[in-house]
């Protein structure tokens, strides 16, 4: 690798260290700070804590009934969230803040290979401080991670 490059390297890794950290204030500071709102937070999360109670980490149940309406990996996730973190609202809601960080960075390198550093700064920017992404960041539904693999999936098909 040339100086420059190296130098340019440098450069964009400060760049997405920095667009990561603002990122992740965005979507994780007081993450937990408030109750559950909507309707689908409150059945994620009570879904997840009754496989929890009941040790069932196949079969979703709400209020004591099956629950097959959404895929169960979000559950699992959750399950996972509520071993390492307690049930808490934060635990609910971490996955979609991951997603969202997640999808920073694979915005950010997408445009920094077809457009440039600077356009790269620009979509990791637009696409973290974009209302919608923030809300759906911060809140316990699938949306994010959703988006999260169906954007690596175009990506990854665009880069085959």
């Amino acid at each position: 690798m040339t100086p420059r490059h190296l130098e340019r390297s440098h450069k964009d890794a400060a760049v997405l260290i920095l667009l990561v950290l603002l990122s992740a204030a965005l979507f994780f500071v007081k993450l937990g700070a408030t109750g559950l709102f909507d309707a689908d937070e409150p059945a994620y999360a009570q879904a997840a804590r009754e496989m929890l109670q009941r040790g069932d980490w196949v079969t979703p149940y709400f209020n004591g009934q099956p629950r097959f309406d959404k895929p169960v990996l979000f559950y699992w996730l959750i399950l996972l969230s509520y071993r390492l973190f307690g049930v808490t609202e934060f635990a609910v809601r971490v996955w979609s803040a991951l997603a969202a960080l997640g999808l920073v960075v694979l915005l950010w390198q997408a445009a920094r290979r077809r457009m440039g550093s600077d356009a790269a700064l620009w979509t990791g920017v637009a696409f973290s401080a974009n209302f919608l992404t923030a809300l759906l960041a911060r809140a316990a539904v699938t949306d994010m991670l959703l988006t999260f693999f169906v954007t690596a999936a175009i990506l990854a098909g665009l880069a085959a």
